[in-house]
């Protein structure tokens, strides 16, 4: 992988990981485990680029 790729593909998994954390800003185990919809926010989040 070219160096800025490899720049550019840490960027993507930076702001997926950020994307994540918002959707379960607030939420405890139990909110988060009873919400189908954060969880598969939180899954597919990394495919948003």
């Amino acid at each position: 992988m070219r160096e800025n790729r490899l720049f550019d593909y840490i960027e993507h998994i930076q702001q997926a990981a950020m994307d994540a954390r918002t959707f379960v800003d607030g939420l405890d185990k139990a909110d988060f485990l009873e919400d189908k919809c954060v969880q598969q926010a939180v899954i597919l989040s990394r495919y948003h680029w």
